[in-house]
């Protein structure tokens, strides 16, 4: 039972740092799109 939760707690951060990431670059086009445009 310990193992699942450790392992489904992995599993958000991984998946937390994806969405993480993403952000930080749909963020940054629209920060470089508005400097640009």
């Amino acid at each position: 039972m310990k193992h699942i939760i450790i392992f489904t707690q992995f599993n958000y951060m991984y998946v937390k740092s994806i969405i993480n990431s993403f952000f930080i670059k749909f963020f940054f086009q629209i920060i470089l799109f508005l400097v640009i445009g």
